[in-house]
């Protein structure tokens, strides 16, 4: 497992923004949490050195800090296709929460099916990226996962499970 090790902004494939190394392998898991309670909004650029395949990404935030995925192309892919890639967005304090969010200028690739678990009240992903590929988004928890970009062409389908919400309101 790679997790992020950058108090502010950077390149998602410059080694010495991750401990454990840059995650960048099917199956690989990247992890973004708090740093230090820092209150930051934290920009990963995946355009340098990309794209990247991942099988899971850990995205924590809290009512001061956020996780914000960019540029580039981000890959889902697992090493079995019996299995799931796996989006979980969480929260680490109570009250109004920040986004997390993959940018308009991020193209989400599904190349497994990739379940989006955003598993707190008040939690949310804004999805603007371009979602592609021949995997399925499905969705479990109980927060908001926020499907916002008119280009999304993911074949796959949308399924949806558990309490949350899932906010398709493109333009």
């Amino acid at each position: 497992m790679s997790v992020w090790n950058n108090l502010g902004s950077g390149g998602w494939g410059v080694a010495g923004n991750w401990i454990g190394g840059v995650p960048d392998a099917i199956g690989a898991t990247a992890s973004c949490t708090n740093l230090a309670g820092i209150s930051f909004t934290h920009a990963i650029d995946l355009a340098v050195m990309g794209p990247f395949t991942v099988g899971i990404v850990n995205m924590l935030s809290s009512a001061v800090e956020n996780f914000t995925f960019g540029h580039g192309t981000l890959m889902m892919q697992t090493l079995s296709p019996g299995v799931v890639a796996q989006v979980n967005v969480g929260v680490t304090a109570t009250g109004p929460m920040l986004a997390s969010v993959m940018t308009s200028n991020l193209t989400l690739q599904l190349n497994s099916n990739t379940n989006f678990l955003v598993n707190s009240p008040g939690a949310v992903l804004d999805l603007q990226a371009k979602v592609t590929g021949v995997g399925y988004v499905s969705t479990s928890g109980t927060g908001t996962l926020k499907l916002t970009n008119a280009a999304n062409d993911y074949i796959g389908g949308t399924f949806l499970s558990g309490g949350g919400t899932v906010d398709i309101s493109v333009s």
